[in-house]
């Protein structure tokens, strides 16, 4: 999507493999922000806030695409593919 006041390669949403989507800021002035922290690359969550430039928006995914949990996410250690999150209490 093009938003005013964004360079018109500023940053990337992808589908990884392993079924998770990843904010990837493209270089351009301003960077990117996810939850108030600059990022390059960053795994996104249910109800992560994504800052770019003076545009913020909020990243949700459906429920049972984020297999149920709270947080939107996995929790880790269901399968060897899947890595644990740091960024949940109490999943670490």
């Amino acid at each position: 999507m093009r938003l005013d006041g964004l360079a018109d390669q500023h940053a990337e949403i992808r589908c990884e493999d392993s079924d998770e989507y990843v904010l990837v800021d493209l270089g351009a002035p301003g960077g990117s922000r996810v939850d108030g922290r600059p990022v390059e690359r960053a795994a996104l969550h249910t109800g992560d806030r994504i800052d770019l430039g003076s545009w913020t928006m909020s990243y949700f995914r459906d429920e049972h695409a984020d297999h149920g949990r709270p947080f939107g996410g996995r929790s880790g250690g269901e399968s060897f593919t899947e890595h644990p999150r740091d960024d949940v209490p109490g999943t670490s």
